[in-house]
């Protein structure tokens, strides 16, 4: 009797302290992101017959994410973001650069909303969809992505800069017993129409903006 009351208490500290462990280890960490340099390069081959080819290339160092992307080896576009720096904006282009600060109001400013919808677009459909790895391991190119993929909407969405010595534990993922993690995307503005016009939500819906610049 002593014995099986042994086995059964041992069986479950093992189950809680692997679940503990699992749960654990699927946790992003938004400081670890925000303070993480890294570098990531996603390609794949395309129609027709898989000899041209899409990729996107991401280098964060510190609060500056830069964003280069190709589509079937002619076109190529990139970006520059510093999440720290205000007022909030986009640099577009490398050689000759074009700077589009932040609106909230995409009937007077449709210049940033579009470059800023065609960005995350990218990151997504060619980043987030493609890249290898788990998104909660910033070591994978997942997990890169997706961390560039949230600094940015935050940033560029909301309209709001980082500090360098903030923490951001709670502000990139909000994490709820009843729902799923959300990013700050779902909720930003932009997204949901409340302080302007609506844009789709679904942006992999809108993957004819990634090579129509």
């Amino acid at each position: 009797m002593f014995l099986k009351l042994f086995s059964f208490k041992f069986v479950l500290i093992y189950l809680l302290l692997m679940f503990s462990f699992n749960s654990f280890s699927e946790t992003f960490d938004e400081n670890l992101c925000f303070n993480k340099n890294f570098k990531a390069s996603i390609s794949r081959k395309v129609l027709p017959f898989g000899l041209l080819s899409r990729s996107i290339i991401l280098n964060k160092k510190d609060c500056v994410a830069s964003i280069e992307y190709s589509a079937y080896e002619f076109k190529k576009i990139s970006w520059e973001v510093d999440v720290c720096r205000e007022p909030i904006h986009i640099k577009k282009g490398s050689s000759s650069v074009e700077v589009l600060k932040y609106s909230n109001d995409c009937e007077k400013n449709k210049e940033f909303c579009e470059e800023r919808e065609l960005l995350l677009s990218i990151i997504q459909d060619e980043g987030l969809i493609f890249a290898d790895g788990a998104r909660e391991n910033l070591d994978a190119d997942h997990g890169k992505v997706y961390c560039t993929f949230l600094l940015l909407s935050h940033y560029l969405n909301r309209g709001k800069s980082f500090r360098r010595d903030q923490s951001l534990k709670g502000i990139l993922i909000e994490n709820s017993n009843k729902k799923d993690r959300r990013t700050v995307l779902d909720e930003s503005p932009a997204m949901t129409g409340s302080d302007g016009p609506s844009v789709d939500t679904d942006l992999s819906q809108r993957s004819e903006n990634l090579f129509n610049f």
